[in-house]
């Protein structure tokens, strides 16, 4: 994963394993059975991918080979029996002679169930020196990309260990349960880069840091030219720190709090700003001791104001424990809401966090990090021109017996069967965002699906097509083009599609994108794909068309709307509920009207209940109005709320 910076320097790690998504969710998991320590990347650990044979290690921490004294390329790959034994050989299923068996066997029955365990044995370091360690699985459920979708998958295993015989202290507190809270971050200090000063690298491991920015850090005239803002008040330069405390913070902190595409911000649970980044004066425009002091609420939208502060007040109550022993874990914090920058009006952000206590201080404050989220303009005359919307289709099924043979009538599910999905890619072909249809398409989650390139999912005859298309897309092409081809669903197979490509009209940016080392993101690109059952045949022409052609098909997202799009969702909820509750009665009234006798809606039934009659009189009303929509004509009582969405993924079928 490559995540270059503002000044184009290569910050994040160059292997390609997100470890600290995977941390984040090892402390952020919902409902944790162990309590955890201190956990940051100077712990001994290791990752192993429980979907490939034998649970073999995929990452070991640089501090988990000092502590065994094996380098990293002779433990992976392997499994992590091979420490059970002082000459490192180990097969499947031997029996355990040179440690506990009771303990390796309680590690066993618990991750097979994929429970949280600890137990501490006998292991042994590379050359056969025995240490007592203390191990603690935690399974992190998400996934591979922690997305929605894989919410309750587990795929990895992380492993922390601590050697008791060197470390005895670092056990913090026995709990109620038998469990131990530990310090795996004090297990083993690891010694600075040569020629690196202890101020520079005091209180941060840069394990997960590239090795190029790593040697860039080391430089001091590379540190001295950098403009660092070492509060949310001043700006200087490394080179103005004469006489720098053991305590003034590392070039890294500062070069990504200054170059960051996010701003990091602290509030109170009242929504006032206690720090701002200084990246906020590209972001949004405002110098940092502008907003201190000053309450969220001032910059908001005020449509976004109530279900922004009502989500800050809710992050201050910790989550529920389930009756566990251990200390709730504090709520994950996740805004999205308009914020009105200095120059630019308003922009839609997200905001992402949690809540912090104040250790032996207990004073509570929300720390986050925003990033401005982009809406694309798309006409719906673009999506008439390629057929517009294709319509889901019903889910039929038979019962089966117990033989296997379908009998009875065929029904038919009250979900529906999507036949397209829609996203937004970057001009390379990358999905940013896609909508759940993916899955009844193509049989991946959503989760699965971003992050990878549409061409991982076509034939290598169509990449090409593929590619070049979404080349010439990306030129701000005003017209949408159109890509028949077979993707590959997550069973094997082949599905015929259209891939259709819409440039959108205007996609503004808060700040300026070309001073990114890479410009994938700067114009992304809104696809529809659909399927077709010939794609080499004309494509079919919208059935209807209900909205005007100039309409916005994000109008929900304008950034200019005078209401809440939150709001509205809510409120379209209680309206189907109610709807769905009218349709259960009429149904059950149906089902008790006399056979033969016909059943007019809105007519009166001596055998109707009061609710029944309700109902179906508001069905009657519902269908007039229906008609006068039809018509072009609106009756004086018909309700204003449109379908609002919360994804780009999802396209209103209002």
């Amino acid at each position: 994963l490559s995540a270059p910076s503002h000044l184009g320097l290569p910050v994040y790690s160059t292997s390609g394993f997100d470890l600290l998504s995977i941390l984040a969710r090892v402390a952020n998991r919902p409902n944790p059975k162990i309590v955890l320590g201190p956990v940051d990347m100077t712990c001994a650990f290791t990752v192993v991918d429980v979907r490939r044979y034998d649970n073999p290690i995929v990452y070991a921490s640089p501090t988990f080979c000092q502590l065994t004294g094996y380098d990293e390329r002779e433990v992976i790959g392997r499994n992590c029996r091979f420490l059970q034994a002082p000459d490192g050989r180990i097969q499947k299923g031997e029996p355990r002679r040179f440690t506990s068996p009771e303990a390796v066997g309680h590690l066993r029955k618990s991750l097979s169930a994929e429970k949280e365990c600890q137990a501490s044995l006998l292991n042994y370091r590379k050359g056969g020196q025995a240490f007592i360690n203390l191990v603690t699985v935690i399974p992190v459920v998400g996934g591979v990309h922690g997305g929605p979708d894989e919410a309750d998958e587990v795929v990895y295993y992380v492993g922390f260990q601590v050697d008791l015989t060197e470390q005895p202290n670092a056990i913090l507190q026995k709990l109620r349960d038998g469990s131990y809270m530990v310090n795996y971050s004090a297990s083993t200090i690891i010694p600075p880069p040569a020629g690196t000063s202890s101020r520079r690298t005091g209180g941060l491991s840069t394990h997960a840091v590239s090795h190029d920015l790593r040697s860039l850090l080391a430089r001091p005239s590379f540190t001295h030219s950098l403009p660092l803002s070492t509060t949310a008040n001043a700006v200087s330069t490394a080179s103005n720190m004469i006489e720098p405390s053991p305590d003034a913070p590392h070039p890294l902190n500062l070069v990504l709090l200054e170059s960051s595409p996010d701003f990091v911000h602290v509030l109170s649970l009242k929504g006032s700003f206690l720090y701002v980044a200084p990246s906020i004066r590209r972001i949004l425009g405002y110098q940092p001791e502008e907003l201190i002091g000053k309450s969220i609420s001032d910059y908001c939208h005020p449509a976004d104001v109530v279900p922004l502060m009502r989500e800050l007040k809710e992050s201050s109550t910790p989550a529920s424990s389930d009756g566990q022993m251990v200390p709730p874990a504090p709520k994950p914090v996740d805004l999205l809401f308009r914020i009105q920058s200095k120059a630019k009006g308003y922009l839609w952000v997200e905001c992402r966090g949690r809540l912090h206590v104040e250790p032996g201080k207990g004073r509570k404050a929300i720390i986050l990090s925003g990033r401005v989220r982009d809406v694309p303009r798309l006409s719906w005359s673009s999506v008439y021109k390629t057929g517009g919307l294709t319509q889901s289709e019903p889910i039929r099924y038979r019962q089966p017996e117990s033989n296997g043979h379908e009998v009875g009538e065929e029904q038919v599910l009250p979900t529906r069967r999507e036949k397209e999905f829609w996203g937004l890619m970057s001009n390379t072909g990358t999905f940013l965002v896609v909508g759940s249809g993916v899955r009844d398409v193509l049989g991946w989650g959503a989760g699965e699906v971003i992050g990878r390139t549409v061409g991982s999912f076509v034939t290598p005859d169509m990449r090409e097509i593929l590619e070049g298309t979404l080349r010439a897309t990306s030129e701000r092409s005003t017209e949408p083009r159109i890509v028949p081809c077979q993707l590959s669903t997550k069973e094997s197979g082949l599905v015929n599609v259209r891939v259709v490509l819409y440039q959108a009209d205007n996609v503004s940016s808060p700040f300026d994108l070309s001073t990114l080392a890479t410009s994938s993101s700067q114009c992304p690109i809104v696809c529809q794909i659909k399927i077709a059952e010939d794609p080499s045949s004309p494509r079919p022409r919208s059935p209807y068309t209900v909205h005007s052609p100039t309409e916005n098909i994000f109008e929900e997202l304008e950034t200019t709307r005078g209401s809440s799009w939150q709001y509205e969702l809510q409120q379209l909820k209680f309206s189907n509920q109610r709807l769905s509750e009218d349709v259960d009665n009429l149904e059950a009234e149906l089902a008790s009207s006399p056979a033969g006798a016909p059943f007019l809606p809105g007519a009166f039934h001596p055998h109707a209940n009061p609710r029944a009659r309700s109902a179906s009189h508001n069905a009657t009303d519902s269908e007039q109005e229906w008609r006068l929509q039809r018509e072009g004509r609106h009756s004086s009582h018909s309700g204003h709320l449109k379908r609002p969405w919360s994804s780009l993924g999802d396209v209103p079928r209002r």
